[in-house]
């Protein structure tokens, strides 16, 4: 059995300005919401190449620190498909694990399953994390008004932020309760972005206090992005913990706009296991 802090770790996993720039004021207070909302889609390929997209792949490699105590865990590698808005269906098949997990539309199930994170957790986990600039024009999500902010961790340069408020929907698979957009004053090119855990059986699992409704901020640093299909997506990044550690890196590869959505996997095969698990959280002492 795994150790509560290592528990913690993977489940984590599974979101004063620069001398002489002054553009970063100006931007922050000249724009709207919803413009800042277009100059970070632009900079990341548009919204129309998006939008035409039927469905969105990669493959996503969690590597976790060295631990000096013990064994560091194998990284978690993972195939993610998911449908276009607004079903955004998934599918996800995890070599590293042997498991697959499965948003069928009306319920999440997963076969072979042995990681500690709940299955419903997962559809969303990664995925928003990696297309935050096109989320920011969905029509179910409420943006708040454009800040400037350093990166958690790092006072050395200031941002303008954008958060992105998601809605709280039972009947789909949780998502993070807001999800905050660092982009590059000059460029609007995601930076960073902050997200924190909402959803009760993944607070429950880590061994939270019950009085604690969620978890974060948690920060993912984007290192390096290409190009793919039009779009500009990051392919590493780097996840910080609540406080302030390296939670894991990641590499994310094999992109993907292009390919129709398998209607195959929406099947549900014999044995597989829905998890129907409630967003409230079960533990209350």
């Amino acid at each position: 059995m795994r150790s509560l802090p290592e528990m913690a770790l993977l489940s984590m996993l599974a979101v004063g300005a620069l001398a002489g720039c002054q553009r970063s004021d100006t931007t922050s207070t000249a724009l709207t919401a919803a413009a800042l909302a277009d100059r970070i889609a632009e900079a990341h390929g548009g919204m129309e190449a998006w939008n035409a997209a039927p469905s969105v792949r990669y493959e996503h490699t969690l590597h976790f620190p060295e631990r000096a105590e013990g064994k560091t865990p194998s990284p978690w590698i993972s195939r993610e498909v998911v449908e276009g808005a607004p079903a955004r269906r998934v599918y996800q098949d995890w070599s590293s694990h042997g498991g697959t997990v499965v948003w069928d539309g009306s319920e999440v199930w997963s076969t072979d399953w042995n990681l500690g994170n709940p299955p419903k957790m997962m559809p969303y986990l990664v995925y928003y994390g990696l297309v935050a600039p096109w989320i920011t024009h969905d029509p179910n999500v409420t943006l708040d008004p454009p800040g400037l902010e350093p990166i958690p961790g790092d006072s050395s340069r200031t941002y303008v932020t954008l958060t992105i408020r998601m809605p709280r929907d039972p009947s789909r698979p949780p998502t993070a309760g807001y999800l905050k957009i660092f982009a590059d004053p000059e460029t609007f090119e995601m930076k960073a972005l902050s997200y924190n855990v909402t959803y009760g059986p993944m607070l429950d699992m880590m061994g939270l206090p019950p009085t604690m409704a969620e978890m974060g901020p948690i920060t993912h640093i984007y290192d390096e992005y290409a190009e793919v299909g039009g779009l500009r997506v990051p392919v590493k990044y780097r996840t910080i913990g609540p406080d302030g550690s390296l939670a894991g890196t990641h590499d994310v590869t094999d992109w993907g706009f292009g390919q129709p959505f398998d209607e195959g996997r929406m099947r549900k095969p014999p044995g597989a296991v829905v998890d129907d698990g409630k967003d409230a959280r079960r533990v209350t002492s």
